[in-house]
This record gives C-alpha cells, sequence and structure tokens, in this order.
C-alpha cells in the first residue's frame, strides 16, 4: 500500500515557500497507481496554484496512519 505526498512550492530557490500536502485518507494499493494518480494532482496545483509541484509515493507497509 501506498500513501501520495505533495510538495508545493511558490519559489524554486526559497525552501521556506514549500509546503508538503499528504491525504492520509487515499491509499493506493500499488506503487504505479499512487504515481499516476498523484502526478495528475500534481500537474492540476501546478497549473491551478500557479506553484512548482512535485508528487511522491511512499510504501506504507507495515507503518501505522
Amino acid at each position: 500500500m501506498f500513501v501520495g505526498v505533495l510538495l508545493l512550492c511558490m519559489s524554486v530557490t526559497d525552501v521556506s515557500s514549500c509546503d508538503v500536502q499528504m491525504n492520509p485518507k487515499t491509499i493506493y494499493s500499488s506503487q504505479k497507481e499512487c504515481a499516476v494518480e498523484m502526478f495528475k494532482i500534481a500537474k492540476y496545483a501546478a497549473n491551478r496554484l500557479q506553484m512548482v509541484t512535485k508528487p511522491y509515493c511512499f510504501s506504507i507497509e507495515g507503518h501505522n496512519i
């Protein structure tokens, strides 16, 4: 199982402008499923919010959320 995380930054040169967002209610059954969905979300957020985005997927096997 995987959880998707989105890094959002106002500026590529200022790390303090970044924020990490995660939705623990959406759990993906495969890394590929997570990556496809998170890419779509990152693209939407980048276009809509005019921010730099980077999607990530992390395995949560053996971890409690």
